[in-house]
């Protein structure tokens, strides 16, 4: 996937600053939309209401409804990245399994928009660069890490770093519908998509790179005292994260 066409900064960076508010309130609005009518039901008539725009504004800016919601979308994960510091590197194995386990946690607050994004992914209509952009939370979670297995000789002949990574896309928005079906649990479903993450990086993976992914996928499937161990220590940093930034708040809002 290519989302170098779809990057925000052509639509965001501009030299007036009431022009970049209208702008990011009309992504904001999107993506509220999105969450209370669904993709199919998405009108552009009640987007210009509630963004307080004319149609014109909209489409001088954004090209198109399709662009306009896969950069609402793309919007929602990069805040999301940008909110949320780390400990691991991207391009680590820890870093990609952090990543997911923080990254449930957020999907459980908003699980309609999960919901709405999942429904695009699927749809037999949708607009292929839409469809690729509901998958672009996957491509910034991952493909870091795959591209450094590949440059590490790790993958196998024939596979790329982007093969590994729609791979996983496809199991993870499968999980997702389940989920959204309320077919799963919430524990279930962080379950799948750590497993779709370790067994198809294991099965597309050789060398030490198999090895060590491999470790983690026994004991994940076994034991899992190292996956346990994993998940609260970088579960605890977020929620020390989470507490400086409402103390923050609070000291902002009493000044």
């Amino acid at each position: 996937m290519d989302f170098s066409e779809f990057g925000l900064a052509d639509n965001l960076v501009y030299g007036s600053r009431r022009i970049f508010e209208r702008r990011l309130r009309i992504l904001e609005e999107t993506q509220k939309l999105i969450v209370d009518q669904g993709f199919e039901k998405f009108r552009m008539r009640e987007l210009c209401k509630r963004a307080e725009v004319a149609p014109h504004t909209i489409y001088k800016a954004f090209g198109s409804r399709e662009r306009l919601i896969a950069l609402a979308i793309r919007h929602q994960f990069e805040s999301f990245a940008t909110n949320h510091p780390l400990k691991y590197p991207r391009r680590s194995l820890q870093g990609a399994l952090e990543r997911v386990i923080i990254g449930h946690a957020t999907m459980l607050s908003m699980k309609e928009y999960v919901k709405a994004v999942t429904s695009i992914y699927f749809s037999l209509t949708v607009d292929e660069d839409l469809r690729d952009a509901v998958g672009y939370n996957v491509v910034l979670t991952l493909l870091p890490w795959a591209k450094r297995l590949q440059q590490q000789g790790y993958l196998r002949d024939g596979v790329t770093a982007e093969d590994l990574v729609e791979q996983i896309i496809r199991l993870k928005f499968t999980v997702s519908l389940e989920w959204s079906r309320m077919e799963i649990s919430d524990e279930i479903f962080l379950e799948k998509k750590v497993l779709a993450v370790l067994s198809s990086a294991a099965g597309l993976t050789d060398g030490e790179g198999y090895e060590r992914i491999n470790l983690y996928l026994t004991d994940f499937l076994g034991q899992r005292k190292i996956f346990d161990e994993f998940r609260d220590e970088v579960s605890q940093k977020a929620i020390g994260t989470a507490k400086r930034k409402d103390a923050s708040v609070q000291r902002a809002a009493v000044n």
